[in-house]
Order: structure tokens, then sequence, then C-alpha cells
């Protein structure tokens, strides 16, 4: 079947049209030119004729803009070096390119001759991961199979570096299923680029286990509906799906009868020393770093190696290498079969077959071969086709989106619009400490008014500033960072396109920001800051509306710890979702409360009398207008949400204008609401000013729709922590003996007792968020993001942004210094007159 002639569709360079061409069975496809459509073609340039044996290969190729010159790198066995020669159009070459060009139209259609498509059936599927995610799967086989678990299946995977496995016509794999009654199943693993950057961090760094249960689990969805069963399930994947190949026999070897390892990165502890293997820190860490090497031991498959447990067999392996590969450097190979040997090559019905073969001569030996290997080594006696060039480089895997079906979606690869953007973050900053406000301005006074403003402007600038640290250019080393600078001759198995001066997103989580400032304890300072504020934030919401409630609902007869509590086990079923494009309309729903909680409040400042004079607005007091700026910066708290935020936006382009938005809505909504509040009540503004309102239907209204808000805001709040938890070290410790959802269910239920405990001892809303404010968040949402602003980006800065970003942190440490003394000290003053009451 692989005898069938095979058409590039044509381009135009200068006045002369090429296209390539391959009669059947040629090693590589020789370029044609001719002087229009319908002229006569003749052979331009052939690159089987630059070797006897087939081993000289055409790396790259150009034309010059006016089509005048043609340029061709020409790589020998394998190699990444290669030799650039230059040829005048109108002269003779020596090689080619097998990449198509732009400018396409239908130009030819070619039949396989005895194929016919109708016989053959392909669907997607959507299987449950380890941790419930659902990952997409190409199931294709012969129309009308029975599925009773009898059927030989051929399960092939990558899952990194943000390739994309896409649909492709494979002449190998057709054999499989027509003659051998195979399956083909292709899962789109986490770590690929198929649901956009959050599917490919998914699979990255500390969560490349990920990629590894999604490929197991694969296996075990496969062998449950009865398309096969485990000992007729072949895995097989080249380069870095030959680590997920490496790796997943090492872990289960009891869900695959056959392996198949083309060229494997085997080493995770040393595979950063040799050639490019450098530029794979990107997507797997550096060994070199104490975090990065915790996780990469855990699965590097060189060094977990072990005798299968309960009998259960060593599923047997075709091992595949090349002695001229200098990208994935045979040493890799060599090491895991010496050590497969030393430990299960003794262990009854364990084989392995090492081909150690010529890089030029690998597409046509790889499938040979399997074809040798399998039918006399698999206990299902099946049989594996597939091309060395389809599975190593990923170059045929496509650039095209899977269409995915709306009826299931993936979790973690779904995006969200700018308009959903805005709704989480105005939810998101309008509602943090809203009804300690009209309190700011009560001990602030005219200075907080001001404070709103400028605080808005200020917290644009940093938020833009900290996703600006997120992303390098190209040509920008990464400093401090899980990343390293890598060259633009890697960059298609980095990122699975050619380099160029773009941005890329290095970091992805606000601890990777903390590492970059400070690499040895940035990390883990980040995180233990940023849990720390949210889980206040929690708090806070939990205090509010026990207070509010007590208030409002005197008749109940229950106390503001019991209030505080029914909200907790309220609140409680949102602290189990997986991401936040989902919570799109709860924050819609949120704004809507905060919407009716303000007009109830303007109507009642327009509907009563005042009074307020002059000196209760225009004053200078400076214990409270610390504390009034305190909660200012606290209610401006947009940090935590900002990184995940930008990530699920579609356009992620318009992140900046979308800030902007918010950040103004917010600023009016503050305003408004704080000085309604003030005006209506004065010096007597409560630190809840739902408290304030006279028993009725305003306090009513204000109690019901802020309880409201909390319901629907409360998940933006504690997801980061979570999330933190979920991805933390203490996981990976217990994530062998304790199931996922157990893990998932204790850290909610703790997550939530704790927030109670704390809202219980300290009920003193405005207070608390003010001394929290003035102690963490003017460096996590202002000072950090600067500092760190000028640590990566020094050398481009103007001097008007350095002095700019120089202000805010010493603004920010001023900031930090008075309002937490201040509000500090009346903190203390209030806890020791309370008493709790239950």
């Amino acid at each position: 079947m692989w005898d069938y002639p095979k058409y590039g569709c044509p381009f135009k360079r200068g006045s002369k049209y090429f296209y390539l061409h391959n009669s059947g069975l040629q090693n590589q496809s020789v370029m044609y030119v001719q002087d229009s459509m319908e002229s006569e073609a003749q052979v331009f340039l052939d690159p089987n004729k630059l070797s006897e044996d087939g081993t000289v290969a055409l790396a790259g190729r150009s034309f010059s803009d006016d089509g005048e010159f043609f340029a061709y790198s020409l790589s020998n066995k394998g190699s990444d070096w290669v030799t650039i020669k230059r040829y005048p159009t109108g002269e003779k070459a020596d090689g080619t390119e097998t990449d198509l060009n732009l400018n396409q139209k239908v130009f030819r259609e070619t039949n396989v001759k005895g194929f016919d498509s109708s016989q053959y059936q392909t669907v997607q599927v959507f299987y449950p991961s380890k941790d419930g995610t659902k990952i997409p799967m190409f199931i294709v086989h012969k129309k009308g199979i029975e599925l009773d678990g009898s059927h030989p299946l051929y399960l092939y995977g990558y899952g990194g570096f943000n390739i994309s496995i896409t649909p492709s016509f494979s002449v190998s794999r057709i054999v499989f299923m027509r003659h051998l009654g195979g399956i083909i199943a292709i899962p789109n693993l986490r770590g690929g680029g198929e649901y956009g950057e959050t599917w490919h961090q998914a699979g990255c760094f500390g969560n490349k286990q990920n990629v590894f249960d999604d490929f197991q689990y694969a296996a075990i969805y496969l062998s449950q509906q009865k398309y096969t069963s485990p000992e007729k399930i072949t895995i097989c994947g080249g380069s870095n799906g030959g680590l997920l190949v490496g790796a997943c026999i090492n872990q289960r070897p009891d869900l695959f009868g056959c392996a198949v390892s083309q060229v494997p990165v085997m080493d995770m502890l040393k595979f950063h020393k040799f050639t490019i293997g450098h530029a794979w820190t990107t997507d797997y860490g550096s060994p070199d770093k104490e975090e990065d090497f915790q996780w990469l031991i855990k699965y590097s498959p060189l060094h977990n190696i072990k005798i299968p447990e309960n009998g259960v067999q060593y599923p047997s392996l075709l091992l595949l290498t090349a002695d001229h590969d200098d990208r994935v450097v045979p040493l890799h190979s060599l090491k895991y079969i010496a050590q497969l040997q030393q430990c299960v090559g003794s262990y009854e019905k364990q084989f392995v077959y090492p081909a150690y073969l010529t890089s030029g001569l690998t597409a046509h030996y790889f499938i040979a071969d399997s074809m040798g290997f399998f039918p006399g080594k698999v206990p299902h006696n099946s049989e594996i086709l597939n091309s060395h060039d389809e599975n190593r480089r990923g170059h045929d895997t496509g650039d095209s989106e899977i269409e995915i079906n709306n009826d299931e979606p993936v979790s973690t690869g779904s995006r969200g619009s700018m308009w959903k953007a805005i709704v989480n973050m105005t939810s998101f900053i309008s509602g943090v400490s809203t009804l300690a406000l009209p309190y700011a301005v009560m001990k602030g006074g005219f200075t907080t008014l001001v404070v709103f403003l400028l605080l808005a402007i200020l917290r644009w600038y940093t938020g833009k500033v900290m996703i600006e640290c997120l992303y390098e250019d190209e040509n920008e080393e990464t400093t401090g960072s899980k990343e390293t600078a890598e060259s633009k001759e890697s960059e298609t198995d980095c990122k699975g396109q050619p380099g160029g001066d773009i941005k890329k997103r290095v970091r992805s989580v606000y601890s990777d920001l903390g590492k970059a400032l400070l690499p040895r304890y940035g990390g883990i300072l980040a995180d233990t800051f940023q849990n720390f504020d949210l889980s206040i934030l929690a708090v806070s919401y939990l205090i509010s509306s026990g207070t509010l409630l007590n208030h409002a609902l005197p008749v109940a007869g229950l106390s503001e710890a019991t209030w505080a509590s029914i909200i907790a086990l309220v609140v409680l079923p949102s602290t189990f979702l997986k991401d936040l494009t989902c919570v799109a309309w709860q924050s819609l729903m949120g704004i809507a409360s905060l919407v009716t909680m303000a007009g109830v409040l303007v109507w009642y400042t327009v509907s009563y009398p005042l009074d307020v004079k002059f000196e209760d607005v225009v004053f200078w007091d400076t214990e409270g207008v610390l504390i009034g700026i305190s909660l200012v910066i606290y209610s401006y708290c947009l940090y935590s949400i900002l990184i995940p935020v930008e990530e699920s936006m579609e356009d992620r382009s318009k992140f900046e204008p979308a800030l902007g938005i918010s950040l103004a809505l917010a600023a009016m909504f503050k305003i408004l609401f704080s000085l309604c509040g003030f005006l209506s009540f004065s010096q007597s503004t409560d630190e809840v000013i739902g408290n304030n309102f006279p028993l009725g239907a305003p306090r009513t209204i204000v109690s019901v729709v802020y309880i409201l808000y909390v319901i629907f805001s409360y998940a933006l709040i504690v997801y980061p922590v979570l999330q933190s938890l979920d991805n933390s070290r203490l996981k990976d410790a217990v994530a062998s003996f304790i199931p996922s959802f157990l893990w998932i269910a204790t850290t909610r239920l703790l997550a939530a007792f704790l927030a109670l405990l704390v809202a219980v001892l300290i009920p003193h809303f405005a207070l608390l968020t003010a001394f929290v404010g003035s102690l963490v968040l003017p460096f996590l949402e202002y000072m950090g993001p600067c500092i760190l602003h000028l640590k990566l980006k020094w050398s481009r800065l103007s001097f008007l942004q350095i002095a700019l970003d120089g202000t805010v942190v010493l603004l920010g440490l001023l900031a930090t210094v008075l309002g937490a003394f201040f509000s500090g000290r009346a903190l203390i003053t209030k806890i020791s007159k309370y008493t709790v009451t239950l």
C-alpha cells in the first residue's frame, strides 16, 4: 500500500512553480520545477542521490524573496549539525524539504490503491483520567467489529512541548487494522497543545505525572469498554513519547502486553547535559534545581525500573535508538537497556530487543524491526507498524485544532472570552471588604476617597507588570525560572513551531514569580503569603456574613458563630470546582448582588436626612487614615486571580484593557458605596455597614444580597489556595496511599473548618482585613511585581519606568510598616475585650 504516488501542493517562487513528488517508495520526495502550471516539470532537486545509503537528508530549505536563489541545509545520518548550500534557481540543486508552502490550491487528489475509507470508523471519546479530568481520544477500527476484548490495540502517545496530535493518514496503521484486526487509539494527553497553554502546562514540570496517568487510564478505559484487554495492548511513543512509554511500563506493567520506545529520553537526571537537552527544561524542569529534581527522580524511567509485583509480567519491549542521533543521544537507550537487563533481565518471560541503528535509515528499519518483533514476542501475537518520523519529531502532527465535543468538555482546557475575564475580576475586586468601606471613610475621611482612585490606577500598572513577568522574549534569557534560554534551532521540539521573535509564557503560577525573585525560597514564600492572605479573605467573608445575619434576624436566636457555620456549609460545594471559566455566571450573580446592595444604600442615603459635618470628612488622624488606607489596599486585592484569569482568556492580548475596565468599574462602585454609607451614618458607621440599618426591609435586603454575593464569589477566593495544595509536595508524598478523591474531600473540608475557626475566634471584620491588608498585600500586589519587573527587565526599561517601579516599592514599604503597626494595635485592643459566644 505504500507504493502509490504522492504529490505536494505547488507553490510559486519568483516566476517559477515548484512542487514535491514521491513516486511511491522513494526515501525522500523529489522537488520539481516548471515555468507554468501547464508546462512540463523537470527535476530541480533530488535528495535521494545525495548518498548511496540514503543517510544524507535535507534539514531545511528556503528561497530568496525574489526567487532567484535557493538555499538548503543537509543533515548526515540524522545529526542536528547541518551544512548549508546555496544555488541560483536557474541551476539544478541537490536536496529537498518536505514542508509544503502557502499559496496552495487543490492541484491533485491521490487515491490509494486498495484502500476504501468507508470500511473504517473513527470516533472521539472522552475518558476520565486519574484526577477526573476528561481526556479526548481518537479510536479507529474497521466497521462492524465486535467489542469483546479480543482485538490487538495500538496505543500511541506523546504529551509534551505543546505539540498537538491531530488526525492524519498512515499506511502502516491501515495495514495493522486491515490485516490483523487491530484497533488504533490516540489520546490527546495533557502536555500537548490541543487545548491551549493550560492544557500544556497541566503536563509540565511537577504536573508531568498527569501525562503518564492520562496514558495509563486510556489503557484502562479501552479494556473496560472491551475494545481490547491488557495483554493485547501495545503502547508506542518516540522521543518525549519514548519517555512516556518508559515511565508507564515502570509504573503500571500490568496494563500493557508490549511496548515500543523509539529514541526515548530515559535519564531524567542528566538529559540536560548532552547536546540540545538543556532546551527540554522548558517542559521537564532542571535536575540541578532541588524542587525540580524531586519530581524528576520520581518518574525517571532509568531510575525506577523494578521487578513487577504479584507475578505481573514486565511488558515485552522493543527499544529503538540511533548511533548518530545528537538530539536524543543514544546513551539514554543504552543505559536503560543495561539497567533493565540488570534488574529484570533474568525474570521469567521478560524480553528486551534493542535495535541500534544508523539514523538515516530509521524510517523504514523502525517499521521492519517492529514487524519482525511483535508477532513473535507479544503474548497477543499482534503487529504494530509505524514510522519513526511520525513519532519522534512531532512535525507530522499538524497544527489544526481538534473539534471538541461540546457535550463532553475538557475542564482544564477551556477558554473564556474577554467579558468573562471582566466579570470575574470585577466581581472579585468589587466585593472584597465591601461592607467595611464606609468604615474606612469614617476612619480616614476625604483622604480615603482619593486613595480609591490612586490605587485603582496603581493596581492596573502593577497588574500589567505582573503579567509581563510571566513572559520572556525568545532571545531573552529567563532569570530564576524553571526554563532556560533555548536556541531557535531547538524551538520546533519545544514549541512545535519555528522559532521567532515572539513572547512565550515561561511562568504559570504565582510561586513561579516568587522563584524568579528569590530562586531558593521565593516560591515557598509566595505560596505562603498568598495562601495566608486568601485564607483570611475567606475568613472575612464568614465573619461579615455571620454578623449581618445575626443583626438582620435576631428572632432566630442564633449567634454570629452559628450563622458563620451555616454559611461555611453552604459555600463548601463551590470549593470543589476545577477551573475559573465555569464560575463566570456565578461572578455575574455576585455583581448583581453588589449592585442591588449599592442601590439600597443609595436609596437610603437620599431618603433620610443627612447628619454630616465638614470636619467629619476633611480631617487628619494618622491612625485612622492608615487604617482606612489599609482597608482600601485590601479592597483592591486582585493578584491571586490575575494569573488564572489571564491564562483562561481566549485572547490574552486583551487582558490589559480587561483589567483596566474591571478596576474602573470597581473604583466607581467602591467610591459610591463607601461615600453613601458614610453619609448615611456618619460617625456611627459600623465595621459592617449592614448593621447600621434599622430593622426592616433595608437591613434584610442588604443582608440577603451580601450573603448571595458570598455564596457566588467564595469559589474565586479559595480556588488558588486549593490549587496550591493540589500541586504541593504534600500531595505527592501521600498520593501512593491516599486516593485523589479522598485528598480533594479532605483538603476542602479542612480549609472550610479552619476558616470558620478563625472567624469565630476573631470576629472583627474591618480591623482584621486592615491588618492583613497592610501586612502582606503591599508586597504581593505592589512591591513584589515591581521588584521582579526591575530584576527581569532592567536592561529594557526606560528611566521613567525604573523610577515608577522604585516609587511603588518605597510607598509599599511605608504602607506595610505604618499600616501594620496601627491596625494591629487597634485589632489587639478589640480582641482583648471580646468573648466568644456560641
